[in-house]
């Protein structure tokens, strides 16, 4: 394989209702071209419920998903990764407690490249979401636990939705000279 191109979106809820019509965003073309261009892409907040599961899949690839428990009968959160089945085989699912995080493991002989690569899609809710504060959870410090697991074991991606907002603050480093960029 030449390359590998990965995706990552936050849909903002996978279901929408229209005129008391539930509408599956999965279904609009638009989005499905997008996915179908990548090998690995990532929905972000997808609102969806275990028993939807079936309602989320994509022909052709193969989905990991997580769902946040609803709170107060309305569904938040949820991540839904997609996998191509040419390469399913030479990727698999790390195990993991909570709702925040999907990883996975690109096998090294599979891919022909010298070291694993550990791919995590992460979700970080915003500190004043009432999930993180129901749980009390610092979602920044839980990343970077699940981050110090792989580091010494293969090369890291990480990507997805840290909500991170700077406001007036400069979304850059101050005086940074640039010398480590390539």
């Amino acid at each position: 394989m030449r390359e590998l191109r990965i995706g990552c979106w936050n849909i903002h809820g996978i279901f929408h209702r229209i005129g008391g019509f539930q509408y599956n965003k999965l279904n609009s073309e638009y989005v499905r071209n997008i996915i179908e261009k990548c090998h690995i892409f990532c929905l972000m907040e997808t609102h969806h419920i275990d028993s939807q599961a079936a309602d989320i899949h994509i022909n052709g690839f193969h989905s990991f998903s997580i769902c946040t428990p609803k709170h107060k009968n309305k569904a938040s959160g949820g991540l839904a990764v997609y996998v191509k089945q040419d390469i399913r085989r030479g990727i698999c699912k790390i195990p993991r407690p909570g709702t925040e995080s999907i990883c996975l493991k690109l096998k090294k002989d599979f891919f022909g490249i010298l070291n694993d690569i550990y791919l995590v899609y992460s979700y970080c809710a915003p500190g004043s979401s009432s999930v993180v504060q129901r749980a009390n959870l610092d979602v920044y410090d839980e990343l970077g636990t699940l981050l110090s697991e792989f580091v010494n074991q293969g090369d890291l991606i990480v990507t997805g939705d840290f909500n991170a907002r700077t406001r007036g603050s400069p979304d850059y480093i101050i005086d940074e000279d640039n010398t480590h960029i390539p």
